[in-house]
């Protein structure tokens, strides 16, 4: 029962990054050949023979289909007789995560170039001590950065 909802969360957050991401990929892509243009935009853009505006328009219509058959399978199962609670919460966290995921793809700065975000000068005070330096990650205290 949950592998094909499992499914579609999936697809549906695996396509929100290749969205996002498609036009940072593609200038990478253009910018060095060898870097593979591999993306859900690129690939409609091949198979379907159609424009940019298009492919993404296609992905995002395919976004939506995977967000609300989670959503509808949510509500269908929630009327269940016997539905479980630990289900239903789960379906739920699952919309939740997949419209959070969304919202967040809206502005995180790995999807756009450094030059383009607003707050790039904020991004340029960030030290060795900074929660986003990879010496953070695991409580590594070599390279100045603190344990957290």
């Amino acid at each position: 029962m949950i592998d094909p909802i499992r499914h579609h969360v999936y697809a549906a957050m695996t396509l929100t990054n290749d969205y996002f991401s498609w036009p940072k990929e593609y200038k990478a892509h253009m910018e060095d050949q060898e870097i593979p243009l591999i993306n859900a935009v690129h690939i409609v853009m091949q198979c379907q023979s159609c424009s940019e505006e298009t492919a993404k328009e296609v992905v995002e219509a395919e976004i939506r289909r995977h967000e609300t058959l989670v959503s509808r399978f949510e509500d269908m199962y929630a009327e269940s007789p016997n539905a479980s609670l630990g289900v239903i919460k789960w379906l739920r966290m699952c919309e939740t995560a997949l419209a959070g995921y969304y919202i967040w793809s809206l502005q995180a700065p790995r999807y756009f170039d450094v030059e383009s975000i607003p707050y790039k000068d904020h991004l340029a005070t960030l030290t060795e001590e900074s929660v986003w330096r990879s010496s953070d990650v695991g409580g590594d205290t070599k390279g100045g950065g603190k344990k957290r």
